[in-house]
């Protein structure tokens, strides 16, 4: 069998699709959920494992026994859950500890990192579900004036020169 693949599982409905589409392509996920209420994710789900509370050493440790080698995050995880000090196990509170920054973009690329180095390969779900993402360019509204075209341009630039990650 090939490696077993956890899909972190926040709110929202693209969890559900990532999940079916894993579960089309032969490989169901461990799903570890931190949804409000599981749901249908279950129905695409090799096993589900409820997170009531933010315990990444537990949550590590769960998927080394279960042979999960990759990782993939989508859905909305609200920021709050993970702040709240009285939930923390202490591998969360030093990685929280660690961050120079608390933004959702920093938090998110130190996770990547955090579990990276922990030994799981983290996948962008773009490889999953490529044919439901929107493609490079203009979608909707106005063009951008030149101006803010070189804005924009930018701006990508440094962001991909400080974070060189690729996670969904």
């Amino acid at each position: 069998m090939e490696d077993k693949i956890a899909l972190i599982a926040g709110d929202g409905n693209l969890p559900v699709v990532i999940a079916s589409r894993l579960t089309d392509m032969g490989t169901p996920p461990v799903v570890y959920s931190v949804r409000e209420k599981v749901g249908d994710i279950s129905k695409f789900a090799l096993e589900v494992v409820n997170i009531i509370k933010p315990d990444i050493g537990y949550a590590i440790k769960d998927m080394k026994s279960r042979g999960v080698k990759k990782i993939i995050m989508a859905g909305l995880v609200s920021k709050t859950l993970a702040f709240k000090p009285s939930l923390l196990d202490l591998t969360t509170q030093r990685f929280l500890a660690s961050l120079v920054f608390r933004d959702d973009h920093s938090l998110l690329g130190a996770l990547v990192d955090f579990l990276e180095k922990s030994g799981f390969e983290v996948m962008s779900y773009r490889d999953i579900i490529p044919d439901l993402l929107a493609g490079p360019g203009h979608i909707a509204g106005r063009r951008p004036t030149s101006d803010e075209r070189a804005d924009i341009d930018y701006g990508f630039s440094i962001c991909r020169a400080l974070v060189p990650l690729s996670f969904g």
